[in-house]
């Protein structure tokens, strides 16, 4: 059982995620890089970053900003808002890419003379109440593993669609516990007036 993250990191990241603008019937994520051991920092992946930077500018300049690259020592975070639709959820050609090129780029950072090399595991999260977090795995990656567009993104898909279906379960339940407590009021009996 994984321990309970600190209330104020969970704060930190709710006001990430209220960054992003999801309109109606959107969910704004965290899709998380992170590595095993070790850091990303500029300091040990400078190589890595000059690509990711280069890459974050060029998507932002085509496609606007549906997303946002947040840097951590403990690995690149992307805050997107997922559109869901009755046909399910449609993961856009530049998060997926940008998701591609961080994991790229850490490998030919080191082949460029950047000093780590640990795994990398991709995660994706959402607050699901004020002090619960959910977290999905989607996939680890190795320093000389290659990577599977196809593999990352129904993956990625999958992961995404379990923190959908999580956040329907909580509000249908949490619909259902505030109908019954307003039944229970309605039938529940007032106490007579005791006689003077």
């Amino acid at each position: 059982m994984k321990p309970k993250p600190d209330p104020s990191w969970i704060q930190s990241l709710q006001s990430r995620l209220d960054q992003i603008d999801c309109g109606s019937g959107g969910l704004p994520v965290s899709i998380k890089v992170r590595v095993l051991g070790g850091c990303f920092c500029r300091g040990c992946c400078r190589n890595a970053w000059e690509i990711i930077d280069q890459a974050q500018a060029d998507l932002h300049k085509r496609n606007g900003r549906d997303f946002y690259l947040e840097e951590h020592e403990s690995g690149p975070e992307i805050i997107a808002f997922l559109a869901i639709a009755t046909a399910g959820i449609t993961l856009t050609k530049s998060l997926i890419d940008l998701l591609i090129t961080i994991v790229k780029a850490r490998s030919d950072g080191r082949k460029n003379g950047d000093q780590r090399e640990e795994p990398l595991e991709i995660v994706v999260r959402r607050i699901q109440t004020r002090d619960e977090l959910r977290e999905e795995f989607v996939l680890r990656i190795g320093q000389h593993d290659c990577l599977d567009r196809r593999e990352l993104e129904s993956k990625l898909k999958a992961a995404l669609e379990s923190l959908v279906r999580d956040r329907e379960e909580a509000n249908k339940s949490g619909i259902a516990k505030g109908t019954a407590e307003k039944v229970k009021k309605l039938k529940t009996p007032k106490k007579p007036k005791k006689g003077i």
